[in-house]
This record gives structure tokens, C-alpha cells and sequence, in this order.
């Protein structure tokens, strides 16, 4: 097994990555996550900011290292890669325009959740993922989810989020690549 790490914007990516589900789809990859942190937010996502997660995570015994990011308001991809300018060894992720759309692209918990067939065509398009989502259970099974992040996060979760129905969505392209970036750790192992 290899042993990895995650830098994590922020609480809902660190609930995800230290997930059950979310280790047992890595683990299928020949890799184990040793440890994540939650950076506190895309601000502290700089350079000069993520040295100590770096070393935090090598002293654990990461010998890789993802970044899962958000896109938010950034324009593209690169320009959220170069502001957070990782080093060359640091696998950054970043989910466009958040996390949330993968929950968006899981369309087997969606159709649970709603108490029906329900498939968002273009999860990474939606400008508000979270709000997308709390919309679409409310109009769809008539009852709220939640209105924090964090605890939605949870109740996705333990509903039984699954990174394995995410990359089956043929428009989630940000999980797309972190499934390939995983696949070449596995190759290196």
C-alpha cells in the first residue's frame, strides 16, 4: 500500500476524505490515507501557508500528497492551481465550482434522497452546488436536508455518498481526474 495524504480546503472536503467509503475507494487503488488536514478555508491555501501541512503529513508518513480544493469563484482550473502554487510533488485536485457538485454527480444517493429517479446533467455547471442540492431534496421528497454545510455533508455521508456512483456521471469531470491521478499512484506502486 502507499501511503498518502490530503491538504483539504476545509471541513466538508476533510469529512469526505476521512470518510469509510471515501478510504475504501482509495484503498481499491493500493493506496491508504494516513492523514488530512483541514487548511480552514481556499485563503490559506498559499504557499507560504501550506508548508506546515506538507511536513505534517510527511512526518505521518504520506509519500504523496493531494490538495482537494474548490474552484469557487476563480475563472478556471489553472488560475486556482497557480495561486495555490503547490510544488511539483503535491497532487492538486480542485472540484469545479465545489465539493458539493460531486454530491450533485452522485446520482444513486440523489434518487434515494428524493424518493426518485434524479440525475443533474451537468453537476459542475451548477453555480451554487450546496444550494442546488438542499433545492432539489426540498422540491423533490418535500422535506429539507439541512441548512450548514457540514451537518448536509454528514447526512450525504452516512446516506451512503459513493465515490464509485460519482465517476459513473458522465459530466463530473474534476472526479474524473482525481480517480486518474490515483490510478497513476497505483501503477507507481
Amino acid at each position: 500500500m502507499v501511503n498518502i495524504g490530503f491538504i483539504c480546503e476545509g471541513a466538508t472536503e476533510k469529512l469526505l476524505v476521512d470518510s469509510v467509503d471515501f478510504n475504501s475507494f482509495v484503498e481499491t487503488f493500493n493506496c491508504k490515507i494516513v492523514a488530512s488536514v483541514d487548511a480552514g478555508g481556499n485563503g490559506n491555501l498559499l504557499p507560504k501557508n501550506i508548508t506546515p501541512f506538507i511536513l505534517a503529513l510527511k512526518s505521518k508518513g504520506s509519500e504523496f500528497i493531494f490538495i482537494l480544493s474548490d474552484l469557487d469563484a476563480d475563472l478556471c482550473i489553472t488560475l486556482t492551481k497557480e495561486r495555490i502554487s503547490a510544488p511539483a510533488d503535491l497532487i492538486t485536485v480542485i472540484a469545479v465550482k465545489t465539493i458539493e457538485s460531486w454530491f450533485l454527480a452522485d446520482s444513486a444517493l440523489l434518487s434515494k434522497l428524493c424518493g426518485e429517479e434524479t440525475h443533474i446533467d451537468f453537476p459542475e455547471e451548477e453555480i451554487k452546488p450546496f444550494e442546488a442540492f438542499r433545492r432539489i431534496i426540498n422540491e423533490k421528497a418535500g422535506r429539507g436536508i439541512g441548512f450548514s454545510k457540514l451537518v448536509v455533508a454528514k447526512k450525504i455521508i452516512s446516506k451512503g455518498f459513493s465515490m464509485n456512483s460519482v465517476l459513473k456521471h458522465p459530466n463530473c469531470q474534476s472526479a474524473q481526474y482525481f480517480f486518474k491521478k490515483l490510478k497513476g499512484i497505483e501503477k507507481k506502486s
